[in-house]
């Protein structure tokens, strides 16, 4: 979430406002962006949606981390970059569904979902288990066009956009 203590964005502002560099692990790195409100948003419409088994995705833009620095330094002021290099264990991209679980993966009400892949558990055939959730879930409709969801292939936000939720996050305060 935009401001949380995983973000580094609250870091870099406060980095930038004590005029000094910021540690950059790799101008190459994505990362997906969600504001509080969206957050809340997204859990509301999970719960309206859900039927019990079900594993909901927000559909995110994500931001380049170059992007990131040009649109702090317009909304703070210059500053340099260390880069640090990439740490053990460190992911130069976010997966939010990977390309094992795309197979089940549903688009419904601006989320994916990932549907219970064991269908042959309920004695059906994968055909009669889609559709199934086709009946069950208004607007769903199967996602075929991506082999993983991640930030590096997600839409990117704009660096506007970005200035945006950043000044709606309070952040600069």
């Amino acid at each position: 979430v935009l401001g949380s203590s995983g973000s580094v964005i609250p870091k870099f502002i406060d980095l930038i406002k004590k005029n000094k560099p910021l540690t950059v692990t790799d101008t190459k790195m994505t990362r997906f962006t969600i504001t509080m409100d969206e957050a809340l948003e997204f859990i509301f419409n999970a719960t309206m949606i859900g039927k019990g088994s079900e594993i909901f995705i927000p559909k995110l833009k994500s931001y380049e981390i170059p992007i990131l620095i040009q649109a702090l330094e317009e909304l703070c002021g210059e500053t340099k970059q260390d880069i640090s290099g990439i740490r053990p264990g460190e992911k130069l991209h976010e997966t939010l569904i990977n390309n094992d679980e795309i197979h089940y993966a549903w688009e419904i009400n601006n989320m994916y979902m990932l549907a219970n892949p064991h269908y042959k558990l309920f004695n059906i055939s994968k055909r009669d288990y889609d559709k199934n959730i086709l009946e069950n879930y208004d607007g769903i409709k199967k996602v075929e066009d991506i082999n993983s969801y991640s930030s590096d292939t997600a839409e990117k936000i704009t660096r506007e956009e970005l200035k945006e939720k950043i000044k709606n996050s309070g952040l600069l305060d």
